[in-house]
């Protein structure tokens, strides 16, 4: 089995149960991204940066539908569903849409999620720690910033970072 064979899937997970089968899945051997973002919040008594998933209820596993790693995954105790169509059986995500998720997811100051954007403008990043991250604009940029957003178009979800508009370039 080559490298190339392998695939991004996303799984959906029972209810706030990101960590526990991120934790699980790893233990078994299999490749898992589960993306992550710090929030501030405040209790009565204090303040604390907690750690939230970035989609919740979703993590991505990079395997080849045929491995026993897939099986694995499927069968462990806080997967719901693998998403794809059900007659099709699991869909691909885009090597590429994993890829500029985890520059963004990194490097993003500002990260925001929002439902997926179908109109917009492709662009790219032509400079700056995001350099060569393509991705949709949200709509024409105002006082030199606009918000990029790269799609991950399996869960419907965008997630997006305020840029300065010239930091963009036009992609046909």
């Amino acid at each position: 089995m080559h490298s190339f064979d392998l695939c991004w899937y996303a799984v959906y997970t029972r209810s706030r149960a990101e960590f526990s089968l991120e934790k699980e899945l790893t233990g078994s051997g299999v490749h898992v991204y589960l993306p992550t973002i710090k929030r501030l919040r405040q209790w009565r008594d204090r303040k604390k940066w907690v750690t939230f998933p970035l989609f919740p209820s979703y993590i991505f596993i990079h395997t080849h539908p045929r491995q026993r790693e897939f099986s694995k995954v499927i069968l462990a105790k806080n997967v719901v569903r693998i998403l794809g169509s059900s007659s099709d059986g699991p869909e691909a995500i885009p090597q590429e849409q994993i890829v500029n998720l985890m520059k963004i997811a990194v490097d993003g100051p500002d990260i925001k999620v929002d439902q997926n954007l179908k109109a917009g403008m492709r662009v790219r990043i032509k400079d700056g720690p995001l350099e060569g991250t393509e991705g949709i604009i949200e709509r024409p940029p105002s006082a030199n910033r606009c918000t990029f957003y790269v799609n991950i178009e399996i869960l419907g979800r965008s997630v997006g970072v305020e840029i300065r508009s010239d930091s963009l370039e036009i992609l046909q």
